[in-house]
């Protein structure tokens, strides 16, 4: 490798890997010898949100670019957190219906157990 494509190499911000095939959605910061920062940009097309995006940084009196971007993470904090969520209540209702199921089926009599028994005496206090 010649020593101008070693310099490209270090001046751009590489994406970070993991497992080296899943990207991460934070570049890598640039190395210390490199004193070149990469300038990137987003175009947005609609109006309404070029609109939105002016009216929150004015608000937070943030510049575009942070304030879209904080948008931006705020937004994928919440969607991460309700998909953990979700996944949850689905646990939980698996659960559910396999509880009322074993219930549901089990025979009625001395192999039901009365969450009672195992709570209370025979005067009804606490155990």
């Amino acid at each position: 490798m010649t020593n101008a494509a070693a310099a490209k190499l270090r001046d751009m911000a590489p994406i970070a890997m993991v497992n080296a095939s899943v990207p991460l959605l934070t570049p890598l910061p640039l190395l210390p010898s490199s004193r070149k920062e990469i300038a990137m940009s987003i175009n947005i097309k609609d109006k309404d949100t070029c609109q939105l995006a002016r009216e929150l940084a004015h608000i937070t009196g943030e510049p575009m670019d942070e304030a879209i971007a904080t948008a931006i993470k705020e937004r994928l904090e919440r969607e991460l957190r309700n998909r953990n969520v979700e996944a949850r209540l689905r646990e939980l209702r698996a659960i559910s219906e396999r509880c009322g199921r074993l219930l549901r089926d089990a025979p009625p009599g001395p192999s039901a157990v009365d969450h009672g028994d195992l709570l209370y005496d025979e005067n009804g206090l606490p155990k």
